[in-house]
């Protein structure tokens, strides 16, 4: 029988001598270049990362979530923590500026058109023209400085100083009839 070779071709080195000589003298910007290429890729794999949600960005050191964040479009919240006011059980609606009320401040333009931020007792709302309040107060106008609520039979001028000011509404005089009663008009 005859012997088989089983050393098979010979193996070509890794590097060529080329190579070698040109890694050896460029090694530092190799490694520079390694570097940065780290560098983009952590920044990239973070910069994808999906943001965390709100609330589990808001969780304090024990893990809950933080009770005093509010979020807009939040119209009507109550102020600095405090429960709300127990709701009468009287039939007709409460006036809900009935106790303090002041002008906190207000937004003009926009999208949205004109906001007033109005706190009465440890509730703040935030209405536009137009908004009612308690099925009772609307918004008729928002000024640079001053907002006017209307009612039924009232009128109330709030300002930024802390004034607040009622005036009755006078019903529209109705136009008075001629005609008597029993006194025919016009030309028969």
């Amino acid at each position: 029988m005859a012997q088989q070779d089983f050393t098979g071709p010979e193996k070509k080195p890794f590097l060529s001598e080329k190579q070698k000589k040109f890694f050896s003298k460029n090694i530092i910007y190799l490694a520079a270049g390694g570097v940065l290429c780290i560098a983009l890729i952590i920044f990239i794999v973070l910069s994808t990362a999906p943001d965390e949600p709100a609330d589990i960005a808001a969780a304090g050191k024990d893990g809950q979530t933080g009770e005093n964040f509010t979020y807009l479009p939040d119209l009507t919240r109550t102020i600095d923590g405090q429960k709300p006011a127990a709701e009468p059980a009287a039939q007709q609606p409460r006036d809900p500026f009935a106790g303090g009320m002041a002008l906190k401040g207000i937004i003009t333009g926009g999208s949205g058109g004109d906001l007033a931020v109005i706190e009465a007792g440890n509730t703040a709302y935030i209405l536009g023209v137009d908004a009612t309040v308690a099925g009772e107060w609307t918004v008729k106008e928002i000024n640079k400085d001053s907002v006017i609520m209307t009612s039924q039979e009232q009128e109330l001028r709030l300002e930024f100083n802390g004034k607040a000011r009622h005036t009755s509404i006078e019903p529209p005089p109705q136009a008075a009839s001629s005609a008597q009663d029993g006194e025919v008009t016009g030309n028969d």
